[in-house]
């Protein structure tokens, strides 16, 4: 493999767990070389079209990045049996429940979404500036203007 070629391929083929990444890796770890056959495992919903990957494919193989691929192929295949083992539990984990839907057809789990409350744009902008701040400000509409912060509570100014 050429220098930096796993990273190529990584971003021509998105999906490199996919259906054509991993028919490419297989092939390569079985001792295919030829980039010309290689794309030919292209699958058809593979956006990467065959001369793109044909070319990320062409280089030299050294026996330390084939090595890496392995490993890295050997953890694919690691976590999809884990998956696999994890999906067959669940099943039989759900078999468990009683079913009490008496026969009947269960209902549309979907819910509508609930509207945004948010004020009419008449009325937000109706609101005025002045009431805004004094309502922000605590003072619900009072007159009385408001201590600064940096001023002493207590005593006369």
């Amino acid at each position: 493999m050429r220098r930096g070629a796993w990273s190529t391929r990584k971003s021509l083929i998105p999906g490199i767990t996919g259906m054509t990444g991993l028919a490419i890796i297989r092939a390569i770890l079985g001792g295919q070389r030829d980039p010309r056959v290689l794309a030919t495992l292209r699958d058809p919903h593979c956006k990467t079209d065959a001369a793109t990957i044909t070319r990320a494919l062409e280089g030299t193989w050294r026996p330390e990045h084939l090595f890496e691929l392995r490993q890295a192929l050997e953890l694919v295949d690691f976590y999809h049996t884990q998956v696999a083992a994890c999906d067959q539990e669940i099943e039989a984990q759900l078999l468990r429940f009683e079913d009490k839907r008496g026969g009947r057809a269960l209902a549309d789990a979907s819910r509508p979404r609930k509207a945004r409350r948010t004020a009419p744009p008449s009325m937000r902008a109706s609101t005025s500036t002045a009431s805004r701040a004094s309502i922000s400000r605590g003072s619900m509409g009072s007159t009385r203007p408001r201590p600064s912060r940096w001023s002493p509570r207590s005593g006369s100014t």
